[in-house]
């Protein structure tokens, strides 16, 4: 197991309890934080190998899901860096 370092921090809109912010779904609020930090520290998610072999057959080759492909505009030039697991 390797050390885990805070490298940069990064937040949401703060707003009231059922405000402006209530539609918005937390896993998006939480990928918005997870983007912004990662392109501060100039790296980009890339899929673990052994994670794509895990995968059922029909889904192996079938590339970027539209998901990924939406929110996916990292420079070519950042640091690759696989993403185990978010809390």
């Amino acid at each position: 197991m390797r050390d885990v370092v805070i490298v940069s921090g990064s937040r949401t809109a703060i707003g009231a309890f059922g405000g402006g912010l209530k539609s918005v779904p937390v896993v998006e609020l939480g990928s918005i934080v997870m983007k912004d930090v990662l392109k501060r520290i100039k790296l980009k998610p890339v899929k673990d190998l052994r994670m794509q072999d895990a995968a059922p057959e029909k889904l192996r080759d079938q590339g970027m899901i539209d998901l990924e492909k939406k929110s996916y505009d990292f420079a070519d030039a950042f640091a690759p860096v696989t993403i185990d697991e978010v809390i």
